[in-house]
């Protein structure tokens, strides 16, 4: 997954495409609710910050990339299963050196996640539809529906009471849009997940993720750490979903 990260400013040989680096960090705080039935809820709190492109500026705490505050409402069919949906709301910064201007975003979501248990660990795969309905700084709205696929691997790390997991993911991100490519975003993800005490979780990991910017030949490869803190209020017989860092 790193080496994805040599392309700083590079044209990959053959393809076509120019990769550029842009350094960034994630932080997440999540509460998740007690069940009601089959029922459960979360709260998502997300802040994503980034540097410009590389040598240009590589502090990535140097602009704030966006706020995200995301409701889940999930329903646990099995303990294999779980359909969320949520209607969440995403500030964007507007951030010069890259282009990038200020903006609202109306997000509605619908989600499944099927999750088999291993001798090893656990599988999952993942797959999201949402629609991104984005009012940018000149009052402009675009409408933007877009599919999401995960696949996930968590790999046990011992018996300890912390209960430590290795936790990866791979995601290809499709999406409709006039006078655009389908391709969005690829994204990979490897992180340490463990539980600080019998209500709190947490996981410290690297995301890398290559997004296709709108002339159809650039992708701005976003690459950083992430760290995710998971507040359980109650109890739950339910687990709680996979962690999902993302920087899109």
């Amino acid at each position: 997954m790193l080496a994805v990260v040599f392309v700083g400013s590079a044209r990959a040989q053959g393809t076509g495409y120019n990769y550029r680096g842009i350094p960034a960090t994630i932080e997440e705080l999540d509460l998740g609710f007690p069940d009601k039935g089959k029922f459960t809820g979360q709260l998502d709190l997300q802040i994503v910050t980034q540097g410009a492109y590389l040598g240009v500026n590589n502090n990535p705490f140097a602009y704030w990339q966006r706020v995200h505050l995301r409701p889940w409402l999930q329903y646990h069919k099995s303990l294999k299963t779980v359909i969320a949906t949520s209607i969440s709301y995403k500030k964007g910064f507007e951030i010069p050196p890259t282009g990038v201007k200020e903006s609202d975003e109306y997000r509605f979501t619908l989600m499944g996640t099927f999750t088999q248990p291993k001798h090893f660990g656990a599988i999952y795969e993942q797959v999201r539809g949402e629609v991104k309905n984005t009012r940018k700084s000149t009052g402009e709205w675009t409408h933007v529906p877009r599919i999401r696929f995960r696949l996930g691997q968590q790999f046990k790390l011992g018996d300890s009471k912390h209960n430590p997991k290795l936790q990866v993911y791979e995601e290809v991100m499709v999406k409709y849009q006039e006078h655009t490519k389908g391709l969005d975003i690829v994204r990979a993800f490897a992180g340490y997940g463990w539980r600080v005490s019998e209500k709190v979780g947490a996981t410290i990991g690297f995301i890398v993720q290559a997004q296709l910017k709108s002339n159809g030949t650039d992708f701005d490869v976003y690459f950083g750490p992430s760290f995710t803190v998971r507040f359980n209020l109650g109890h739950s017989k339910h687990p709680p979903p996979p962690p999902d860092p993302d920087i899109d």
